[in-house]
């Protein structure tokens, strides 16, 4: 694969390692010819080439996730062991440790949120945002309400859009649209109430009085846009 991958266009390149993260039955010597794309940083070039294998790894790890038995040294747990020895010396490469954090959100690996979470007190919002972002893939409760948490007391708006995107992403959850019902009253970002009001749209049942909550909304919304997405979601079924 490696030989194939070096051998064509620059764009034909990244399209090939995107592409890669598709395949259903990856092979270790697929993972492994990753893994050596993934080492090499030296251009810009070899950066976007790297970020791309990696995140193709995260995802050969959820593909090949019924290799793993206890005990063992799968390939999946392979893969999710290298990406923690990555993580742990990538703290003064912001670009490098946001996509290994997204990256470990690609394996689907739930039971790796504890490892991951203390991340969010990071000074850097690239990499909380890739935190919240990877997050999105995880389907345990400790996780979820980690990100309903955060609606409140992330910062920046960049990383309140990974929260909501994220949280789109999940199931819904009637105390999550409670929050996100407080809290797109408050909201000064008009990006990240857009994906408020989606999230209220997608998950109505969970929201209480949802038609007058949006009513409401419709009051005091400047932005067009956001108020087309409210009347649209007032005369929805």
């Amino acid at each position: 694969m490696h030989s194939l991958v070096s051998s064509q266009t620059a764009n034909a390149r990244m399209q090939a390692l995107a592409g890669f993260q598709e395949v259903r039955s990856p092979s270790e010597d697929s993972a492994n010819a990753l893994w050596k794309i993934y080492e090499s940083r030296k251009t810009e070039q070899d950066r976007d080439y790297s970020n791309t294998a990696i995140l193709a790894l995260g995802t050969v790890a959820l593909h090949t996730k019924n290799q793993e038995v206890a005990g063992k040294e799968s390939l999946p747990a392979k893969i999710k062991t290298r990406i923690f020895s990555e993580l742990s010396t990538s703290s003064k490469d912001p670009i490098k440790l946001a996509v290994l954090l997204d990256a470990t959100g690609n394996t689907g690996d739930s039971s790796l949120f504890p490892k991951i979470k203390d991340y969010a007190k990071s000074e850097d919002k690239i990499a909380r945002s890739s935190l919240y972002s990877a997050l999105g893939n995880f389907k345990d409760k400790d996780s979820l309400g980690f990100l309903k948490s955060h609606v409140t007391k992330e910062e920046s708006s960049e990383g309140r859009i990974k929260i909501m995107q994220s949280l789109l992403q999940r199931k819904g959850d009637r105390e999550v649209a409670k929050t996100v019902q407080d809290s797109v009253q408050i909201e000064s970002d008009i990006n990240v109430r857009q994906y408020m009001l989606e999230y209220l749209i997608q998950n109505k049942n969970d929201v209480s009085d949802y038609k007058k909550t949006l009513e409401k909304l419709l009051e005091t919304e400047t932005n067009e846009s956001n108020r087309e997405l409210i009347y649209t979601g007032i005369h929805s079924n």
